[in-house]
């Protein structure tokens, strides 16, 4: 589960800086987007590394 967060709070830096890396930075729309999808997913990320207990944990949606 640990190495699982760490991978996409990765993905979710990645989708922040793309924009810049790949050159897309002119179109405003497709830079929102990234960000702010970039940004969720390093937020969920790290909820799930602070959460290690899963479902069960104290934190977290309980199904």
């Amino acid at each position: 589960m640990k190495t699982r967060g760490i991978v996409n709070a990765v993905i979710g830096i990645w989708f922040v800086i793309a924009p810049l890396i790949l050159g897309f930075s002119y179109d405003a729309g497709a830079t929102s987007a990234s960000i702010v999808f970039g940004t969720l997913q390093v937020i969920t990320s790290f909820w799930e590394l602070l959460n290690q207990d899963g479902i069960h944990g104290k934190i977290g949606f309980h199904l």
